[in-house]
């Protein structure tokens, strides 16, 4: 399991560590058009397209369901691994909802779209309240991403300890966040870090809600 939990590992993580640079490039790029046109200069448009920042999401999303898919396959090597399973949903949460309800309204009119026949089509710079905004939306992209590489990493920490601890009499230590606000993952601390996920995150009261609405459905229903 360790090395099929490796290489999906780092195909998310290179994904992930990709996206969250392509997007800080375009805002660099869009800063820069920006102040080029605030001091009567000429800019290079940003070279980010809205087509491509989606298909490198789409290929962190499909690494991460295939993490959360071989967690459920392999959870028969120690249950508590499930809380990983939770770690990424939430990310998948959060990242969708950045990606597809929010990023996609900023950013599909305010990049360059592709001409056909060739170049662009006219293109203007968003202003500068719309860039703070992007800005904004940018970073918590990034701080997402960023979990999704350190929950990687814990992962990889926790199946050498689980599987490989005895062996060899050692086990690495867990990670440290430095930003309180955030968790690492360790096997030993499994209940705290599930109900945490599921009280204290969107994804986890995004589900609670979606249980309750289905079972006040079924409820609702007239019995047979």
């Amino acid at each position: 399991m360790y090395e099929e939990s490796l290489l999906i590992t780092r195909s998310m993580s290179d994904a992930a560590i990709e996206l969250s640079n392509h997007l800080s490039i375009m805002l660099m790029q869009i800063r820069q058009a920006l102040q080029a046109a605030a001091d009567g200069q000429s800019y290079n448009l940003p070279a980010a397209r809205f087509p491509d920042i989606s298909a490198r999401y789409a290929a962190f999303a499909d690494a991460a369901i295939k993490l959360i898919l071989l967690i459920e396959g392999r959870v028969i090597v120690d249950q508590r691994l499930l809380v990983f399973r939770s770690a990424f949903s939430s990310v998948l949460h959060d990242t969708r909802e950045l990606m597809y309800f929010r990023l996609v309204e900023h950013l599909l009119p305010n990049l360059p779209v592709d001409n056909p026949q060739g170049g662009t089509f006219p293109y203007q710079l968003p202003s500068l309240q719309q860039a703070e905004t992007i800005a904004v939306l940018v970073v918590k992209f990034g701080d997402a991403l960023g979990d999704a590489v350190a929950y990687g990493d814990d992962l990889l920490i926790e199946l050498q300890n689980a599987l490989l601890g005895d062996l060899f009499k050692s086990k690495l230590p867990s990670r440290k966040p430095l930003d309180p606000s955030r968790r690492a993952i360790v096997l030993d601390k499994h209940r705290e870090l599930e109900q945490w996920f599921r009280t204290e995150t969107s994804w986890g009261k995004h589900a609670s809600d979606v249980t309750l609405l289905t079972i006040e459905s079924f409820s609702n229903q007239p019995r047979k």
